[in-house]
């Protein structure tokens, strides 16, 4: 939704747009419905994007990703294991990074307000997980309760 209002004063009047008595007039109005729908474009846009974490460290059979309690993270929580992949272009440029999806599920085990332990139930998927690949939550779905 977008509205439009006319400047119905004089070219060179000047109005203080810190008080009350612009932001009262009709032109005034739209100007902030339209911050305010824009506001909430932004929430919606961002809200709609996957949580993404990054994987800090790695010793022995756990990873250490750089969200946690703070964020929302609870032990028991799952996620995917999601590689970065970057593109080179017919004109040798690099284009920013595609993200794909791996089979790889790393559950948390233990947890500290920035940031979780995560574990894999198997071992041998620890040889294809590096520092600074992605994570993203598994979500349940609502039908599974």
């Amino acid at each position: 939704m977008q509205a439009t209002s006319e400047w119905p004063y004089v070219m060179t009047l000047k109005f203080d747009v810190k008080s009350n008595v612009f932001w009262q007039t009709d032109y005034g109005k739209v100007i902030d419905e339209n911050i305010q729908q824009a506001v909430k474009d932004v929430q919606d846009a961002l809200y709609c994007q996957p949580t993404m974490a990054t994987i800090v460290a790695q010793y022995s059979d756990k990873v250490i990703m750089n969200l946690g309690h703070r964020n929302g993270v609870e032990k028991g929580d799952q996620f995917q294991l999601i590689r970065s992949q970057y593109v080179e272009q017919q004109d040798s440029s690099i284009s920013g990074p595609i993200f794909i999806p791996d089979d790889i599920l790393l559950t948390v085990v233990s947890l500290q307000s920035d940031r979780a332990i995560l574990k894999t139930s198997n071992p041998t998927d620890m040889n294809n997980i590096q520092i600074r690949d992605m994570l993203t939550p598994v979500l349940i779905d609502s039908d599974d309760y």
